[in-house]
């Protein structure tokens, strides 16, 4: 914008892109803590899924939406390996032949 001259407003108004995309910057989510409790919970309660591992954080008094809890619980740390993070459990098929 600077290098040609051009105000913030005009060239936004040129590309036809909002002020407000342009100025965006996001807020980063913090959600260590929340990973390894749901680590946790699951570890310890193999049959749960994210639903009940959901009301068990709501009921601790962890409250966070419900997608972002399943998003938590499928994708594990941004970058990490599914098949790392998830363990097999005892006897089960993927233990018995990994």
């Amino acid at each position: 914008m600077t290098e040609l001259g051009l105000s913030g407003r005009r060239s936004c108004r040129i590309v036809g892109l909002s002020r407000l995309v342009q100025q965006y910057r996001p807020t980063p989510k913090y959600d260590d803590a929340m990973v390894e409790r749901l680590k946790e919970l699951a570890s310890e309660n193999r049959h749960y899924g994210y639903l009940r591992l959901h009301a068990v954080l709501r009921r601790e008094g962890q409250v966070v939406n419900r997608e972002r809890t399943y998003r938590l619980y499928t994708d594990g740390p941004p970058g990490a390996d599914k098949e790392a993070t998830q363990a097999a459990a005892p006897g089960s098929v993927r233990a018995a032949g990994a």
